[in-house]
């Protein structure tokens, strides 16, 4: 708990940061103080088919928009929820936050786009909504294990294997 506080604390004070990110990091936090009286793990109200509907919108909206700073009020809005709803919703459909599966995402995207051939790393990077490019390689790491380089070199061997 301590933690979250201090992280949420650290995202507040970053007036340069990332929305989504920094609002994410606040409702984590109210969602420990309130599993208190209430258990976080239920599930959400409504049936499946308008759970997986409502998160659907919002992936979609993400995946046509991969360099937006979106808000999460933005994304609820979208979903027809609250922020906290969606917040919940969206790791209980799809097991990742709504920042990990936008880098996850954005770091698909910059995979198949270095598979096609792009070689401007600081521009893909601007282009998927990183910050620069060692943003887009520390991301592409932590997703796939691997750096953006050396994932490039093994793209460039199968295709000449081929």
């Amino acid at each position: 708990m301590h933690l979250r506080h201090a992280r949420a604390c650290a995202a507040l004070r970053d007036p340069g940061g990332d929305r989504l990110s920094r609002e994410e990091t606040v409702f984590s936090l109210l969602e420990v103080a309130a599993s208190d009286r209430q258990r976080a793990g239920l599930p959400a109200r409504g049936d499946r088919g308008a759970r997986r509907r409502t998160v659907g919108r919002v992936r979609a909206l993400l995946a046509a928009r991969l360099s937006a700073n979106f808000s999460l009020a933005t994304l609820a809005q979208e979903a027809r929820c609250s922020p906290f709803h969606l917040m919940r919703l969206f790791q209980a459909e799809t097991g990742l936050s709504l920042r990990a599966y936008r880098r996850q995402l954005r770091v698909l995207t910059a995979l198949q786009r270095l598979a096609e051939g792009e070689r401007d790393l600081a521009r893909l990077a601007l282009e998927l909504g990183f910050s620069h490019h060692s943003h887009l390689s520390l991301s592409v790491r932590q997703v796939l294990g691997s750096s953006p380089a050396r994932l490039l070199a093994e793209l460039q061997q199968a295709r000449a294997g081929s």
